[in-house]
């Protein structure tokens, strides 16, 4: 039985919900900046660290703050 990790934040929430990894969320989240001519990137590292908490949405470039906005 996979392990179910408490929820941390917000993101985690939303990526659960859509029932994807990290990576597959970047993945998909890459497809819809390029689709929306959208700037902002996002490393599947750099999720691992915003779902940790380490980071907060204060310390993301504009452009990437937007494309999650947009994204959700």
């Amino acid at each position: 039985m996979p392990r179910v990790y408490p929820v941390r934040t917000v993101l985690v929430q939303r990526i659960r919900e859509r029932r994807l990894n990290f990576e597959e969320f970047c993945e998909q989240l890459e497809v819809f900046a390029r689709e929306n001519n959208e700037v902002g990137t996002l490393s599947t590292r750099h999720v691992q660290r915003l779902a940790a908490g380490r980071s907060t949405s204060e310390q993301l470039r504009p452009a990437t703050a937007r494309l999650l906005e947009r994204f959700f």
